[in-house]
Parts: structure tokens; sequence; C-alpha cells
């Protein structure tokens, strides 16, 4: 989606940290992430995210809940705190 198509409501106030399990750990010596949240309005109902492929195939609006129960374990907690159900 463009500029043109959305426009900032909010942000998360800081930013979000997990570590990801050993088995993840050793694919790229890396040890977790740190996200930060943005959250976007649609300024047309008739606008549709254009997946672009590579990181992203495809999408859906879900339910919040939904959502995190749909999130590998180490991410729920990030999840959670950032969208209001911890």
């Amino acid at each position: 989606m463009t500029a043109n198509e959305v426009h900032l409501v909010d942000e998360y106030p800081e930013w979000t940290v997990y570590e990801w399990p050993e088995s993840v750990k050793t694919v790229g010596q890396r040890l977790g992430q740190a996200q930060r949240w943005f959250f976007f309005q649609i300024d047309d109902d008739n606008t549709a995210p254009r997946p672009d492929g590579v990181e992203f195939v495809d999408w859906k609006w879900v339910q919040i809940d939904w959502l995190i129960d749909q999130v590998v374990d180490f991410r729920q907690a990030s999840y959670q705190r950032v969208l209001g159900t911890a």
C-alpha cells in the first residue's frame, strides 16, 4: 500500500523485543528480533493490500485474538502487549 492509500493513526510507544528459541538462533547466528509497531487506517474501503509475493503472499482481515493464536509461541507475548490483550 502507498502513502496515498493510508494514514498513520498511532504507534506503539516502545520497541518490542523477543528472543528466538534455540532451534532458530542457530540459523543466521542471530539471537532474536526487535520490532516497532505502527497502526494505519485505510483511506478508501475499496483499497486492498497487494502482497509483494516475497515476504507476503496473501492477506485477510482477522480478529486480534485469532491473529495472536496463529503467531508462533515465542512472539505471542509481544503481540499481546502491543494489541492490548495482555
